[in-house]
């Protein structure tokens, strides 16, 4: 364990150095969370590498893609559309539009885009009935062999298991292609330089290469409030500009997002609505 806990650590500190926000404080946050469900992974069953890449990966980042409060030192976790980087919903789909893969092909690459991992994760647990069998097929592949999760034999058995707890994968599949489709992501990270706390992004200042901090908010013109069960749509109430010398154009566009405001939606649990 203490090999494994310094392999993280190293692990961890590679994130900091190659990602774009690595020394902010959201990622800062996020490799914490996102190790600690690794690290639960091996508590459980001494190893993660008994389980394919993308559920390793998929799981770890979409329970650790979150919302901080730090007026009520409070931590929303496992949203699925968020603003600042990693945004896997926003990479996830970008990646399938660009080539469309099946859960059989997700499950037998030995390493996948992390978006499409993060997607397929989500899709799984995105109703109460499959949330349950989701957790049923998990408590089986988990108990596999360590370090054989690409043997064609292991994948035999994994598919055989989701079957019996999804029903049959052509209808599974079918369902998975249908409900990707109808995602829309609400943020496009753009430029470097965001932080989120509560529904404020705050912009630290400009980008690498004079480049100022950018973030595209993908809601049309004219959108009417909508409710979409089961799903978080996080939408700022305002941007903040932390530096005051901001060209006033910067500053005009972050007063046109202030429109954009969420609002709770019906029910409880990851039940959002927005409006314009």
């Amino acid at each position: 364990m203490g090999l494994w806990r310094r392999r993280n650590h190293l692990r961890a500190h590679s994130y900091r150095l190659r990602l774009p926000s690595g020394d902010l404080t959201y990622h800062q946050r996020y490799i914490l969370i996102h190790e600690c469900v690794h690290l639960y992974q091996m508590c459980l069953h001494g190893s993660t590498d008994n389980t394919p890449y993308w559920f390793i990966e998929g799981i770890a980042d979409a329970i650790s893609s979150h919302v901080f409060d730090e007026h009520e030192k409070s931590v929303t976790l496992d949203v699925l559309d968020k603003g600042v980087t990693p945004n896997f919903l926003d990479d996830g789909l970008t990646a399938l539009r660009h080539h469309p893969m099946t859960i059989r092909e997700i499950d037998s690459a030995p390493g996948v885009n992390r978006g499409v991992a993060f997607v397929l994760v989500n899709f799984l647990r995105s109703t109460p009935q499959r949330n349950r069998q989701f957790h049923l097929w998990c408590d089986g592949i988990m108990k596999m062999p360590p370090g054989k999760a690409n043997d064609p034999a292991i994948r035999a058995q994994r598919e055989t298991a989701m079957e019996k707890y999804f029903g049959p994968l052509d209808k599974l599949e079918a369902d998975f292609a249908e409900w990707w489709k109808a995602r829309r992501n609400s943020f496009h990270y753009v430029e470097w330089g965001w932080e989120q706390d509560r529904n404020t992004f705050a912009a630290y200042g400009f980008a690498p290469g004079g480049k100022l901090s950018q973030m595209d908010v993908l809601l049309p013109p004219g959108e009417k409030r909508a409710t979409i069960p089961g799903e978080w749509i996080m939408l700022p109430t305002r941007f903040r500009d932390d530096r005051q010398d901001r060209p006033r154009r910067c500053r005009a566009e972050y007063r046109r997002a202030a429109r954009f405001q969420r609002r709770p939606g019906p029910g409880r649990g990851r039940h959002r609505s927005w409006r314009s």
